[in-house]
């Protein structure tokens, strides 16, 4: 799913909700939810794989770029 798509998805939702996104912890009791905070949160991460001439062109991830909500320790 692209951003573009991931925006109208959204506008399909209610618009009153509060945004949750999972948080998995550093220690072993597992993960939990946490409000999206684009700002302060630190629970989501861009990477663009496109200019990287490390990523061989048979790498899932060549010529991609992900835009992941949620966080991992």
């Amino acid at each position: 799913m692209t951003v573009a798509e991931f925006i109208e998805w959204l506008k399909t939702q209610d618009q009153g909700a509060i945004v949750c996104v999972v948080v998995q912890s550093d220690r072993d009791d597992g993960a939990h939810e946490s409000d999206f905070d684009p700002v302060d949160g630190g629970h989501w991460a861009y990477q663009d794989w496109r200019l990287n001439s490390a990523v061989e062109p048979h790498r899932l991830w060549y010529q991609k770029r992900y835009l992941t909500l949620g966080a991992t320790p």
